[in-house]
C-alpha cells in the first residue's frame, strides 16, 4: 500500500476515534464524509466539520504524535470557558498558573484551586471549566512514564510550578539529550513525587441519586431533609442510606457537606469573602463554616488558598509515586 494511502488509513481511523470520544452527533458527521482519489478519510478527505472539532483533531496531533515523553501545553481562556468532555491517549496534568477552574472526571467534580493541579490519566473523559481568566499550562506524559490508575489532586510545589512555566515555551521537539529534555526529566521526577490532595466529589449513576446530587448542586444550602428529597425522586429514605455509600462511597450527609465544602472552594477562589461563601453555601454563620471546612480539608479557608500545602486526606499524605496501582 502507498505510504500516502497508509497516512490516510491512519488518519481515518484517528479521526473515527477521536469524534466517538465526544458525542452522539459523531457518527452523522462520520456519514458525511467523501472519498477523495478511491481514498476515504485523511488529510485529503472531504470532512464537513465544526471549528471546534477541527481545533480538538488539530491538538490531539499535537500531543499525540510527539515522540518525546512529555509535552507541554499553554492556552489561555476567558470567564465560562468549558471544553467539551474528552480523552487523551497521554496522561495530563491541567494545572492552571492564574485563576481558577473547576474539573468534571471520573464520576466525579474537582474544584482546583491555587497551587495545585489535578491528574487526569490517559483514556479518563473530561472537561474543564473556568470560572475567572486562566492561563492553563498542561503536561501531557506518556502513560509508560507514571502508572497512576486514579484521577487525583496533585499539590504544586514553587519548583514544580516553575518548571511547567518554562517548559511551556520549549519546543515540543527539544533535541534528546540536550539541556531541554534533562528539564523535562527533572519535571517528570518532581511531578512523580508530588503531593496527593483528592478533595473531590464523586457523583453516583443511579438515575435516582443523580437527580438529587444534581439539584442539591445548583444551591448547596438548601435545607431540605432527607425525607423530602427521596420524596421527590420516589425512593425510600432507607434505600437511599444504603445505595448511596455503594455508589459514592460516603453517607448522604457527609456527601452533602463535601458538595458544600467545594462549592466553597470555588467561591473563595473567585475573590468572595468567608462570611458571604459560609451564607450562600449553606452555614448558619462563618465560625460553623470555618470549622466545618477545616476538619475536611485540614486548613483553614485561608491557609487552603495561601499555602500550596496538599490536604491530608490520604491517610499517609500520599504522592504520585506512592498512588501508583
Amino acid at each position: 500500500m502507498p505510504f500516502a494511502a497508509r497516512q490516510c488509513r491512519r488518519f481515518d481511523h484517528r479521526l473515527e476515534a477521536s469524534l466517538r470520544r465526544h458525542h452522539r452527533a459523531a457518527q452523522l458527521l462520520l456519514r458525511i464524509r467523501k472519498p477523495v482519489n478511491g481514498v476515504r478519510g485523511g488529510l485529503m478527505s472531504q470532512v464537513i466539520l465544526p471549528a471546534e472539532w477541527r481545533s480538538r483533531l488539530a491538538f490531539e496531533n499535537e500531543i499525540e504524535d510527539v515522540p518525546r515523553p512529555i509535552v507541554v501545553r499553554g492556552h489561555d481562556y476567558d470567564t465560562g470557558f468549558r471544553t467539551q468532555p474528552h480523552i487523551h491517549s497521554r496522561s495530563q496534568l491541567i494545572f492552571a498558573a492564574v485563576g481558577t477552574m473547576t474539573v468534571h472526571a471520573a464520576r466525579g467534580v474537582w474544584a482546583v484551586p491555587p497551587q495545585r493541579a489535578l491528574w487526569v490519566p490517559a483514556g479518563v473523559e473530561h472537561a474543564v471549566e473556568a470560572h475567572s481568566e486562566i492561563r492553563l499550562r498542561s503536561i501531557f506524559v506518556d502513560p509508560t512514564q507514571i502508572q497512576l490508575r486514579d484521577v487525583c489532586m496533585v499539590s504544586i510545589t514553587p519548583l514544580l510550578r516553575e518548571l511547567i512555566l518554562h517548559a511551556a515555551d520549549i519546543p515540543r521537539l527539544y533535541p534528546i539529550g540536550g539541556p531541554e529534555d534533562r528539564m523535562m526529566r527533572v519535571l517528570l521526577d518532581q511531578l512523580e513525587n508530588a503531593p496527593v490532595a483528592p478533595l473531590y466529589l464523586p457523583m453516583p449513576t443511579d438515575r435516582r441519586l443523580l437527580r438529587i446530587s444534581l439539584t442539591f448542586l445548583e444551591n448547596t444550602a438548601s435545607r431540605k431533609s432527607m425525607r423530602d428529597w427521596c420524596r421527590e425522586v420516589g425512593i425510600s429514605e432507607r434505600t437511599l442510606s444504603r445505595l448511596f455509600p455503594i455508589e459514592t462511597g460516603m453517607n448522604f450527609r457527609d456527601w452533602q457537606q463535601t458538595a458544600r465544602i467545594l462549592e466553597a472552594v470555588r467561591r473563595l477562589m473567585s475573590g468572595e469573602p468567608v462570611a458571604q461563601v459560609a451564607e450562600e453555601v449553606g452555614y448558619e454563620s462563618p465560625s460553623a463554616f470555618i470549622a466545618t471546612f477545616r476538619r475536611v480539608t485540614g486548613r483553614t479557608p485561608r491557609q487552603y488558598l495561601e499555602f500550596g500545602v496538599a490536604q491530608r486526606l490520604r491517610p499517609d499524605g500520599g504522592s504520585l509515586a506512592r498512588a501508583r496501582g
